[in-house]
């Protein structure tokens, strides 16, 4: 049952990445910032959002000029949901492409920060790796495990899941890296 809901819950993740991405109006002054906008609250605490389990809006795939993509990298933000375990947690860390994240918790947690210079550098490289799109494109195999974790990789248009249960078999080398990297430089 927690598989058939994480894969809802990543399908829905997936169709808003890619349909529900909208773009702030262009600024009436060149090089001002973009006015922010807001994402319309669950009607009751029970409801799940649009986006997923915290609500969080998932990273643009793509930079336009102007966006939060300054290296120019082709990194524009990306998302990670992590869930199972023993307490069967869902856990979302969302990462914009100029280091700031922001972390929430099925339990109510929330927490946020700036990556350093080092591991934004680093993530950047990861994301815009190639690899990305190949172990995205890999058939997916589940493990009969309990109290594992579940882990789901959004980034630029490409959507990674795998599962710890070692019956699963080996995770994706590249987005197991990602994962290692953004929960260490979010803690």
């Amino acid at each position: 049952m927690m598989i058939d809901q994480f894969r809802r819950w990543g399908a829905v993740l997936l169709l808003v990445t890619l349909a529900g991405c909208t773009q702030d109006k262009p600024s009436a002054t060149p090089g001002s910032a973009p006015a922010a906008s807001s994402a319309a609250a669950p009607s009751s605490p029970d409801a799940p959002s649009p986006v997923g389990p915290s609500g969080p809006t998932p990273p643009s795939p793509s930079a336009a000029p102007g966006s939060s993509d300054p290296a120019g990298s082709g990194f524009n933000g990306l998302q990670l949901v992590r869930t199972g375990g023993i307490a069967g947690i869902t856990e979302t860390i969302t990462v914009k492409a100029d280091g700031t994240w922001e972390k929430d918790t099925s339990k109510g947690a929330k927490d946020s920060g700036k990556l350093d210079i080092g591991d934004l550098g680093k993530l950047t490289g990861l994301a815009s790796d190639p690899r990305i799109k190949t172990e995205s494109d890999r058939k997916e195999t589940t493990g009969r495990c309990n109290d594992t974790y579940i882990y789901l990789l959004i980034v630029n248009y490409q959507m990674v899941r795998y599962d710890t249960c070692p019956s699963a078999g080996t995770p994706p080398p590249l987005t197991k890296e990602i994962v290692g990297l953004v929960q260490s430089a979010t803690t």
